[in-house]
């Protein structure tokens, strides 16, 4: 049975279950700001999707040009070349109008049919053409040449938004952040090393010193991070 209270609520006309306002709603949607340079964050339209901004900033989505997500469809017209026909029986017999010659893709082709929906012919890019077309498909790319590749030399491309020469000039004057170590840290690694000298492995041994049980690794990052071996022996 249903409690009387409840069956009283149900009742009365003054009780209105609880909705939660548009406002709170709106609010719960609301994108989170990004994290960024200002000129980035002013530049940033909220009502696209990620990858649309990165294109309309002139920003590459991913490293990886095979990355998962797809992209936005191109919709300027392909250019179609034809290749003499594998069939030439079939075709002299068809009364199919010979499409414009034109370049055609590399790995596509294109199926002639008649008006009964049979397959006439196949049509496929010459040799030549593929060459041509697979040295200029870094071209259609939108992030220019490909960039996993195992060349080390470093890709330059032309910045081409406001925002993106925002950026890059941001980044040239940015510095690394110099990073200190702690009275305590310093005083443990100078009675390390006025112990052992530079045997970083007997540091690692060393059971009373060593009180955190740091391996060999950490420990030569913390001299490193402190200035080096000269620097504690000070």
């Amino acid at each position: 049975m249903a409690n009387p209270r409840q069956r009283r609520k149900v009742k009365s006309s003054s009780y209105r279950p609880v909705k939660q306002s548009r406002r709170a709603a709106q609010k719960l949607r609301k994108q989170k700001p990004i994290r960024g340079p200002k000129a980035l964050q002013d530049a940033w339209d909220p009502k696209k999707t990620l990858h649309q901004n990165y294109s309309a900033l002139g920003l590459v989505q991913s490293l990886q040009p095979s990355a998962s997500g797809g992209s936005e469809p191109n919709q300027a017209p392909a250019v179609i070349d034809l290749r003499p026909t594998l069939h030439p029986k079939a075709s002299s017999s068809s009364n199919v109008e010979e499409p414009t010659p034109g370049p055609i893709r590399q790995q596509f082709g294109r199926i002639i049919r008649d008006e009964d929906g049979n397959v006439v012919r196949i049509e496929l890019p010459e040799e030549d053409d593929a060459e041509v077309d697979g040295k200029g498909k870094e071209k259609e790319l939108p992030w220019g040449k490909p960039l996993n590749d195992d060349s080390d030399e470093e890709m330059e491309v032309e910045a081409k938004t406001e925002t993106v020469r925002a950026i890059e000039k941001l980044s040239a004057a940015a510095r690394p952040k110099s990073r200190f170590s702690s009275q305590g840290e310093l005083s443990l690694l100078r009675e390390l090393v006025k112990a052992h000298g530079e045997d970083v492995e007997a540091m690692a041994r060393d059971r009373r010193r060593n009180s955190w049980q740091r391996t060999a690794g950490q420990l030569k990052a913390a001299i490193r991070k402190a200035g080096g071996f000269d620097k504690l022996r000070r």
